[in-house]
């Protein structure tokens, strides 16, 4: 649902979000201990990354110092949980490292799929249009 949506069809996009990925990995390096949080799009080509097990073992240690474990079950979006304070202190560590926003339009948490998604198999395949969002 997240990464369904029409920036994932470009290319510019996605090779931005390749770029954006090693930024995080130069995060993760430099503040070894702390939980840095990806966009969708950065969470996309980290999924993809891990699709090579050894060479995401050789580059990871290359890039981040160390191989880096993805925790898919951190999901709580309450107030005061480890996803939304580790979110907001990502986003200052981007900013003070990069000197660009962590937050990225089509990168963003999108809210729950909508109950079509999960019923109408067909409409969730199809290429996004632009009323998709609506």
């Amino acid at each position: 649902w997240q990464v369904r949506w029409r920036e994932y069809e470009s290319e510019d996009f996605l090779t931005e979000a390749v770029r954006r990925y090693a930024k995080m990995l130069h995060l993760m390096r430099k503040h070894r201990g702390t939980f840095i949080v990806p966009t969708y799009d950065i969470d996309l080509i980290w999924h993809a990354h891990l699709g090579w097990p050894r060479r995401y073992a050789v580059e990871c240690t290359l890039f981040a110092g160390r191989e880096i474990d993805h925790d898919d079950t951190v999901n709580d979006r309450e107030e005061g949980s480890k996803l939304v304070v580790s979110s907001a202190r990502t986003a200052r560590l981007w900013e003070d490292a990069f000197g660009d926003k962590w937050a990225r339009k089509g990168g963003m948490y999108r809210g729950e799929p909508q109950e079509w998604y999960w019923f109408d198999r067909k409409s969730a395949a199809a290429p996004c249009k632009p009323t998709c969002h609506a």
